[in-house]
Order: C-alpha cells, then structure tokens, then sequence
C-alpha cells in the first residue's frame, strides 16, 4: 500500500460534526493518506479544529479560503492533491475504519479507474447497497444515465484516479452539482468497479446543501443535467441515447409530483415533449418495458391515461 492517496474533505459551519469526519480519517488503516480540509470561509469553530488536528498528523494539510461553494472547495482540493488517487468526503460526514483501504483493494484488484462502495444514512440507519459487478466506463456511464441511483451519482463514495479530473471541474454556482459532474468523470475510467459493503455513512442534515434544496429546484437540476448529458455526449450515440433516457427520467419526475400535487405546475409542457418525442423514444435501445408503457399511457388522451395509473398507484 505504498500509493499515496489524498483524501479532500469539503467543510463549512459543521462544528459539531466535523471532529467525528476526522477521526474517522486519521484512523484509517491505510496510513499513507494525504487528508485535506478545505475550510470554505466557516464563521463556526469548523477552521480551528481543522488547525488544531494539524498539529497533531502531519498528514493533515489546512486550507482557509474565502467562502465560494462546494463546487470550488472540491475544485481546489483536487487541484492542491499529490496523491495518484482521490477521495471527496463531505465534513458532516464520516467513514468505517477500513474505508480507503478497502476502496484502494478493489481498484488495484480489478486494475479500476474508479471504486464505488455502498452507503449508509444516518441517523436513521438505512442501507444503500450496491450490486457488485465490474464493467467499463461506458457501461457505468450508460448505467448511471439510465438508472440515476444515488449511489452512482454521488461522488463521495468512491475512489477515483485523480487524472480522470483532468479538464473536468465541478460547476461552480450549481447546487447538486454531482448530477452535473459524475457521468463525465465515469465516462473517462477504463474500467469502474462497484462492491456492495456500505463503507461510508452519508449524515442528513435539514440545514445540510439538500435540505434547503426544494423539490422543484432538485427536479430542475436534474432536467438541466439531462440535457447537459446530450449535449456533452453528442458525438457518442450509446452515450447521447442513454442520456436522453436520462431526460425522459427526469420529465417523468415532474410529472409525477404534479400529478400528486406536490408542486403546482401545469403538467401540459412536460406531456407534449413526451409526444413530441414518442417517434424516437420508443427506437431507444436503452428503453425499458416500463417506460415504454408510460409513454404509451402518456401520449393516449393527452396524458389522462397516466394521470389515471398515477394516482391509482398513489
């Protein structure tokens, strides 16, 4: 284990998390660890704890800079790293002992780019495992825009070569900004390995980025994501067709939280890209049975149909 691998850890106004994310770190038995804490202009204790454990592991690097966001604090980190590898870990979060080690096994192991472990969420202990296999880049990424499970999308439980960061940054001014990010980053690995042991405890928070986020703000960025994917894998037919499944996945978000009142828009825009694009939608290699019922129910009667299914199945 003599690869060194810099651990970035994101922190802002986390206080009464952050001495638990540490020390989770500090006591990894993968010992040769670059961590570093970028502290985004925090106006808590967050920046002195981050100094005090400084002087206590020499592997522990500070950084203090003026407050700008999640997508610049992972930007910079990775920017500042020497290790040949990479983690990101939010700093209200924490991680098993054995968390980087076992992460580094089944990226050596496989000959991966990218190592992905499950999860659990705290504290209501819920587990999020995910299905061992390994495949390549493209098939992650296929898998990842035509799935959009949280445990693909997310970047903080995974190990990454730290050249797949090459020419690639997290969007500054973007909230959810692994949405917008972790596909283009698969897209680059040779080879993604994916193990189901939940390794790293994700910490909801109510005050936390996702928290404030509102139903129609996530929904939103998850269109923009989608069509953002099309355009970026334009050139990649596999890519630019799971991608507009991708789109097809978000538009059904809408919907179905129109449809359960949960937001108050008119659901006829979303309806009528679904009609306009029923021709090819359903040629999409990547289409499953379910949704080709959906867009069926969709397009029959302008969309009453699946106004019915949805609130049956309600």
């Amino acid at each position: 284990m003599k690869e060194k691998i810099s651990v970035i850890v994101a922190i802002y106004n986390i206080e009464q998390y952050l001495v638990k994310c540490i020390e989770s770190l500090i006591n990894q038995t993968y010992d040769n660890l670059e961590i570093i804490l970028m502290d985004d202009g925090s106006t808590d204790a967050s920046g002195e704890i981050c100094d005090e454990y400084a002087k206590m592991d020499k592997r522990i690097k500070v950084v203090h800079q003026k407050n700008q966001g999640l997508s610049v604090v992972r930007n910079n980190g990775i920017k500042m790293a020497t290790g040949k590898y990479v983690i990101l870990v939010d700093g209200d979060d924490f991680v098993e002992r054995k968390y980087v080690e076992r992460l580094f096994r089944q990226l050596d192991k496989n000959d991966a780019d990218i190592a992905v472990c499950g999860y659990k969420t705290e504290p209501d202990g819920r587990v999020e495992y995910v299905p061992s296999i390994v495949m390549s880049g493209e098939e992650a990424t296929i898998r990842l825009l035509t799935e959009q499970e949280n445990y693909q999308i997310v970047s903080w439980n995974k190990i990454y070569k730290k050249e797949l960061f090459d020419g690639i940054i997290f969007p500054v001014g973007k909230k959810h900004e692994d949405a917008l990010t972790t596909y283009k980053i698969m897209a680059k690995a040779r080879k993604v390995v994916f193990f189901s042991d939940p390794l790293y405890y994700y910490v909801q928070r109510e005050d936390s980025i996702m928290g404030k986020v509102e139903l129609e703000s996530r929904l939103k960025i998850k269109l923009e994501a989608a069509k953002e994917a099309k355009k970026y894998f334009a050139n990649d037919e596999n890519l630019k067709a799971a991608a507009e499944i991708f789109e097809l996945l978000a538009t059904y978000s809408f919907l179905n939280e129109i449809i359960a009142g949960k937001l108050n828009l008119e659901s006829r825009r979303y309806f009528d890209w679904i009609r306009l694009n029923r021709k090819r939608l359903l040629k999409n290699k990547y289409l499953t049975q379910k949704l080709r019922a959906y867009i069926l129910m969709s397009t029959f009667a302008s969309g009453f149909l699946y106004k019915i299914f949805r609130t049956i199945k309600k």
